[in-house]
């Protein structure tokens, strides 16, 4: 069979479909984006790069907003043009509807199965940038926004299947349509991100000079240091965690950028603005960019207690890799959290955005970790339980791609090389 992944990034959320069904020798997988990773390769799958034109710069966001949409819809339909030109013609395509990418689908491949990836869906109640303070968002805020709604609400109503991460990102679509929408999580690679063997000692794992050795690791990871994720509160709580805590280090891996709240007003980046507002010990807090996958897991694996902090918005896949690694993991108090993480027993709550409490919550469980290995092994567990790919993917496919649970390879030991 023939199947078209589209996606603006490669291979987000699609990484262990597309990897599954370029298994199957009789299949075979193209995958049309915009941006891809250099450092990520699936074998079989073929990948087409697509061209966006971007839109002039202007003031008007919606204006500018519009056009991207606009132009990302028509240069994947192009690109899915071309393929049919060359002979290819897909039984399934699968896109995030978000983005624009599939606008075209059912013009172009109108026979194709069309299952469409739903995220996250706008609305005036929950705002992605705290960072503007409005606990509901002015309509000059949210109308940029309503376009994004525009594409999945199109795409509801064209496609044969529509999936959906969380029960809670589900219920932010209106309740008139989400009968149709199935809830089925990415999947964590649980045999990858895995805790280390029994007896080898946890912060050993890290060959870095710096950190070498160190009794106590808080570890932090997000693609961008923002007030969407916490990230000013939990820089502010460091210089009293440090303080109360003289033998704790703290890494920070991510990028120094604002995927989600935008520039701020000074343009400054959260960092420069942090760093000069909240003075560490820069010998202890260790600022690292993005991680290779081996790299990133063992700083999972040799951390002392992992700190995720979330607005009300997407729930991340660091969190439940944390997990997945018997982290001990203290979270914002928000609905995304609470959908997977239950106070003392799999993980910590902390109030947010709370500085104060959150201070106090890491370093109370820095001083009990020793005996808290319990929530541990309830933190993997959990991800066993519901979030693990090698068991999520058979019914994947199966909605994906109507293909029958009996017939799919078992996947491989691990996804994430």
């Amino acid at each position: 069979m023939n199947y078209l992944f589209l996606h603006h990034n490669f291979p987000a959320q699609f990484r262990f479909t597309a990897a599954a069904l370029a298994g199957q020798p009789e299949n075979k997988v193209v995958f049309l984006t915009e941006h891809q990773r250099g450092d990520i390769k699936l074998p079989g799958v073929q990948q087409g790069i697509v061209q966006v034109p971007q839109p002039k710069s202007t003031d008007n966001q919606t204006e500018y907003d519009t056009l991207l949409v606009l132009r990302r819809g028509e240069s994947f339909g192009n690109a899915m043009l071309g393929l049919r030109r060359q002979g290819f013609t897909p039984d399934a395509v699968i896109d995030h509807c978000g983005w624009g990418c599939g606008l075209f689908v059912k013009d172009v491949f109108p026979q194709a199965r069309r299952t469409s990836y739903f995220e996250w869906y706008f609305n005036k109640r929950y705002p992605q940038d705290l960072s503007k303070g409005d606990l509901e968002r002015l309509p000059v805020l949210f109308a940029p926004h309503r376009l994004r709604n525009q594409c999945q609400l199109d795409a509801l109503a064209d496609c044969d299947a529509a999936i959906c991460p969380t029960e809670w990102q589900k219920s932010q679509y209106p309740e008139l349509l989400q009968p149709k929408i199935h809830v089925l999580h990415d999947g964590i690679d649980a045999n990858f991100f895995a805790p280390v063997g029994e007896g080898e000692p946890l912060l050993q794992q890290i060959q870095d000079s710096a950190l070498f050795g160190v009794k106590e690791l808080v570890t932090y990871t997000a693609r961008g240091f923002e007030p969407t994720r916490g990230f000013p509160e939990f820089f502010r709580s460091l210089p009293a965690v440090l303080a109360a805590r003289p033998d704790c280090h703290v890494v920070i891996a991510g990028a120094d950028r604002s995927v989600y709240d935008g520039q701020r007003p000074d343009k400054r980046t959260w960092l420069q603005a942090m760093r000069a507002d909240a003075p560490v010990d820069e010998s202890r807090v260790h600022i690292l960019g993005f991680q290779s996958y081996p790299r990133y897991k063992k700083l999972l694996q040799s951390s002392s207690l992992h700190v995720y902090l979330t607005a009300p918005y997407v729930l991340s896949w660091s969190m439940l890799e944390a997990m997945s690694c018997c982290c001990l993991v203290l979270a914002s108090d928000t609905p995304p959290v609470r959908e997977v993480l239950h106070h003392g027993v799999n993980g910590f709550l902390t109030p947010f955005p709370d500085v104060p409490a959150l201070t106090a919550g890491i370093i109370e469980i820095l001083e009990k970790r020793a005996s808290l290995e319990k929530v541990r092994r309830a933190a993997r567990q959990t991800v066993l339980d519901g979030y693990n790919v090698h068991t999520l993917l058979p019914r994947q496919l199966r909605i994906l791609c109507l293909q029958d649970e009996d017939a799919l390879p078992h996947p491989p030991v691990s996804l994430r090389q």
